[in-house]
């Protein structure tokens, strides 16, 4: 079976139907991996597990909310690669060749995190509007140092008003068009990656439509 990988699992699982799933003739195996809250977001374990350390390796200050911390990830990782993966290995035969992970704003923090750190650990990767303004741009120096290998697919995602403007001035710390940037830095080195900008999406929005894009690409 296709296997997806995706945070922010509380969100998504309210747009699995009966009705959604029934399309199905062959239904993926989704992990959706959440908190045990009744919150679609976990704004504060989440600003901590999905985004990088300081290249020094210590967690850093949340750039948005004070008292919150960040550069979890690599906990995260260990997670999902020494328990996570092993387990769902014993529950469903999985294809290796169509293992995704996808994540969303932070998640997509997380998602570039894996791909640049340990790219062996999943096939395809989705990051939906990743925060590539978080700490200055920071996962920029992530992607400069990246571990290439072959055969690994990136689909980079970027919504047509990502976030307010006036928000925060952290969002304005790297140009428009940063991600459309990395994705050819990305393909010029090695990775086969794919941009898809969605001009009329917020950012909040983009969540739901790329789930199901990936969702319908596998029917």
């Amino acid at each position: 079976y296709p296997a997806l990988y995706a945070l922010d699992g509380n969100a998504l699982l309210e747009l699995l139907t009966p009705q959604t799933l029934s399309r199905y003739t062959q239904p993926p195996v989704l992990v959706l991996i959440g908190y045990p809250t009744d919150l679609r977001f976990d704004t504060a374990r989440r600003a901590y597990d999905y985004t990088p350390p300081n290249p020094d390796g210590k967690p850093m200050p949340d750039p948005l909310t004070t008292g919150r911390q960040n550069g979890g990830a690599p906990e995260l990782l260990q997670f999902i690669e020494t328990q996570l993966r092993p387990r769902i290995a014993q529950l469903a035969p999985t294809n290796p060749a169509q293992q995704t992970l996808w994540g969303h704003s932070y998640g997509g923090l997380f998602v570039l995190y894996t791909l640049f750190e340990r790219p062996e650990l999943f096939s395809h990767y989705i990051a939906a509007d990743p925060s590539l303004w978080w700490h200055n741009g920071l996962m920029l120096h992530y992607a400069a140092r990246a571990r290439i290998i072959p055969n690994r697919h990136l689909i980079l995602q970027k919504s047509g008003a990502s976030l307010p403007q006036k928000a925060n001035p952290a969002h304005n710390s790297v140009p428009p068009d940063a991600a459309e940037r990395l994705a050819e830095q990305l393909r010029q080195r090695g990775i086969a990656t794919e941009y898809r900008h969605y001009p009329k999406q917020t950012h909040g929005g983009l969540l739901a439509q790329s789930f199901q894009e990936w969702l319908d690409s596998i029917q």
